[in-house]
């Protein structure tokens, strides 16, 4: 049962899909998995290597782009961490709406009404699409495809080792797994390890 509040997300969120009407397609790509993203590699992107890397870029609302690296700045401008934001974002909704994944009670999106197309999702995923496309984060992932799915394929992969048994001084510090930072970039915002027989560690 939709509540009061979620009833205005939802009233709010169907106002901003009504405004960029081709969101709607790049969201049902991506829920039905016929998008070059997937919704694994998103996820991964934003938790993971987003973190890692400590990305931001600025964002220019005024022509709809976003800019990795700026020589002038500009009044119309914003910048936006990633990382930093999303946990913004997530604190601010909680998972039950801020969500990449269906995991809460769904609901019937029309994508188009002629012919009727529908697609079964949820608030929170809904609000979640909202975030991505507002900043442009689907922009940047497509660009950078190929290094984030190599990253996440050699993570997944020494992830798996270790939870297969490999003493920890067999696996003890994976490194590499993510590219280091290019020359101008901010330092990571903190090593991320994953504890289990052995841990995998950024350095």
């Amino acid at each position: 049962m939709i509540s009061k509040s979620s009833d205005l997300l939802l009233n709010s969120l169907t106002h901003f899909y009504d405004k960029y009407p081709n969101h709607r397609k790049t969201l049902e790509n991506i829920i039905e998995g016929k998008h070059t993203i997937s919704l694994r590699v998103m996820d991964w992107f934003i938790t993971h290597y987003a973190k890692y890397k400590n990305i931001l870029y600025w964002i220019d609302d005024t022509v709809g782009i976003y800019i990795e690296h700026v020589d002038t700045m500009k009044p119309s401008l914003r910048k936006f961490h990633l990382y930093l934001d999303y946990r913004a974002q997530l604190r601010s909704y909680t998972k039950l709406y801020f969500d990449p994944f269906r995991r809460h009670e769904r609901i019937s999106f029309v994508i188009e009404k002629k012919p009727l197309t529908v697609v079964e999702t949820t608030i929170g995923q809904l609000n979640f699409f909202r975030w991505i496309f507002q900043n442009h984060i689907l922009d940047y992932l497509l660009k950078h495809q190929a290094e984030i799915e190599k990253a996440m394929n050699q993570f997944q992969s020494k992830k798996k080792l270790c939870g297969e048994g490999l003493d920890k001084q067999s696996v003890n510090h994976i490194t590499d797994i993510i590219p280091k930072q290019s020359r101008g970039q901010s330092k990571p915002i903190t090593n991320t390890f994953i504890q289990s027989q052995c841990f995998l560690r950024f350095d």
